[in-house]
């Protein structure tokens, strides 16, 4: 679920300007490029930034992390650019521009936040950099989802692959992440690779299992199921297809936050119907065809109405 970020505890300027900038980084991305512009910098040669500078970034944090989005933006702008003015470190410049691109990213302002994002992963590369290899990582994932926004789907693909490749870099707790899984077997479903698709939501299923996430896990194996039938596994497709059926009911939850989840649960169930459908038309079971048509189509229609029964509730 989302994590709310703790704010700079009051002894921050205590802590080394890479620690403050790299913590605060992570706090928003979890709750959310000219090269020209940052030269090579001899490290022998630094000053640490003045307590003005230092002051101002805590500000940008601040507003960050209180949701005062535009004051974030105006604040990190200054801060990036007094950061280069002063030949600071690049990949404290490069967490700047990562958690400029998160602030950007929720203002909507999705084309501004894929070039801080692709800056900050240009500094964290470039020679003499040291950057922390989780925060590498989350960039990369960051990323993605800027690619997802604009529908770029072999970007977010080659975003996510990065950012899975890099899953040992994390620590035990987070190195199981099967939502990178899930997002990179949407992609790969949208470039037609449902091979690769198939794969990803096998592992997905697997990790949500060891998590004991009934409810993801569910709908990890029904996208299975359609991605075995993209791939032309049309006997594997159908034995996913059915044990999901026979799973379908096993998810229970009072907690509400899962409402959305058991929505999507729904439809996917409905789409698997439809899909069964379509495979037994094609072995010459019409009948039994017709019967998972109708019942795909009742459980669309459910899906449709809760949805816009809900949205009333809440307007």
């Amino acid at each position: 679920g989302n994590m709310r970020p703790t704010l700079m505890p009051r002894d921050a300027g205590a802590l080394s300007v890479a620690r403050a900038v790299h913590q605060v980084a992570l706090a928003v991305a979890l709750t959310f490029a000219s090269p020209s512009l940052c030269p090579a910098i001899d490290v022998t040669e630094l000053k640490g930034p003045s307590a003005e500078s230092q002051a101002t970034l805590r500000r940008a944090f601040s507003a960050a992390q209180s949701g005062l989005s535009k004051q974030a933006d105006k604040l990190l702008t200054d801060s990036i650019g007094e950061w280069q003015r002063t030949r600071q470190p690049v990949d404290e410049t490069a967490a700047l521009y990562k958690t400029r691109g998160v602030v950007r990213f929720g203002l909507g302002d999705t084309a501004g936040a894929l070039s801080d994002l692709t800056e900050a992963l240009r500094l964290d590369t470039v020679p003499g950099s040291n950057p922390d290899p989780a925060e590498l990582q989350r960039t990369f994932q960051l990323r993605a989802n800027a690619y997802r926004a604009l529908s770029r789907w072999a970007e977010e693909e080659a975003d996510l692959t990065a950012a899975i490749e890099r899953l040992d870099d994390l620590s035990i707790l987070e190195s199981t992440n099967p939502y990178l899984y899930t997002r990179r077997a949407e992609a790969r479903a949208r470039l037609g690779d449902y091979s690769g698709a198939a794969e990803d939501q096998q592992q997905a299923q697997a990790d949500y299992r060891s998590t004991g996430d009934k409810i993801r896990r569910t709908i990890a194996g029904a996208d299975l199921g359609l991605a075995l039938y993209g791939a032309g596994d049309e006997a594997g497709a159908v034995d996913q297809m059915r044990s999901t059926f026979k799973s379908k009911g096993l998810p229970t939850t009072n907690n509400p936050d899962d409402i959305g989840r058991l929505q999507e649960l729904s439809r996917k169930d409905a789409e698997l119907h439809l899909a069964y459908a379509g495979h037994l038309f094609h072995v010459g079971r019409v009948a039994d065809a017709g019967r998972q048509w109708e019942s795909g189509c009742i459980r669309l229609q459910a899906f449709v109405t809760d949805g816009e029964e809900r949205l009333a509730a809440e307007g």
